[in-house]
């Protein structure tokens, strides 16, 4: 790749997400990320609607994907992210997971 090619990629990719950012920005929905901070001292439950475990714990896999129930969030490796609201700006009590977060766990 050339000097030239490389700058056009990169055009590229500024330009694709200064357009997200924009659509983004224009939605009326509240969008709420859930750290680390917020998971602290919470334990990991596979039935969870927000949060999936990690490939490296070979659970999609597993026999007994359950063995996982109650273990300690370790990391957070992908933010939970929530959206409140709709785009008329009504029914900002109602949540939809736009992403999962992905944990990896203690004593798994």
């Amino acid at each position: 790749m050339d000097a030239n090619q490389n700058y056009n990629d990169l055009y590229k990719l500024m330009l694709n997400a200064s357009n997200m950012s924009c659509r983004l920005w224009k939605q009326k929905v509240f969008v709420d990320f859930v750290g680390m901070n917020r998971l602290q001292n919470q334990t990991f439950w596979m039935n969870s609607q927000e949060l999936e475990p990690h490939r490296i714990h070979g659970l999609e896999d597993d026999e007994n994907p359950h063995r996982a129930d109650g273990c300690h969030i370790g990391m957070l490796v992908q933010p939970v992210i929530r959206a409140y609201g709709n785009n008329d700006g009504e029914d900002y009590h109602q949540c939809k997971i736009w992403s999962k977060g992905v944990v990896w766990l203690y004593g798994i």
